[in-house]
């Protein structure tokens, strides 16, 4: 009665693209960069694009608002997507994750380097210590996965 479609390879898992079980640490790193990092980030991204859109400020405080929601929504797709590549039996996963550590802290302390250097109050020593320990820890660790 009903043909089978006749092209199915093309809904067939590709090699490297199944999910496959995770344990101890990198669940906890995949859950951490899939879902936990993600959904403050892009929390922030929103009020920064919120108060951007209804804000009559000067064209100063516009560029920041801006430049902090680009940078706080892109870490949550890149957070997210680098979570499922570790999920994922890819051989790029591994690689992708310390991307998204090292550009993540890199643009984040940029980011907070230039809002301190324009004058707000930020506390840069903290963001800048719990930046780098994050990255150097999970870091470190994935260099042990390969």
């Amino acid at each position: 009665m009903f043909a089978p479609a006749a092209d199915t390879a093309r809904i067939r898992p590709q090699p490297g693209d199944e999910l496959y079980g995770v344990s101890g640490w990198l669940h906890l790193f995949c859950i951490s960069l899939t879902f936990v990092g993600p959904i403050p980030e892009a929390l922030i991204a929103a009020r920064a694009f919120r108060s951007l859109a209804i804000a009559r400020v000067p064209s100063q405080t516009l560029r920041r608002l801006g430049s902090m929601g680009a940078i706080y929504a892109g870490s949550a797709v890149f957070s997210g997507i680098a979570g499922v590549m570790l999920w994922r039996k890819n051989p790029q996963r591994v690689s992708l994750a310390k991307g998204y550590l090292l550009i993540g802290a890199a643009l984040r302390i940029a980011l907070f380097l230039l809002l301190h250097l324009a004058g707000m109050c930020v506390n840069l020593v903290r963001v800048i210590f719990t930046r780098l320990v994050y990255s150097v820890v999970w870091y470190s660790s994935l260099s042990l996965v390969g």
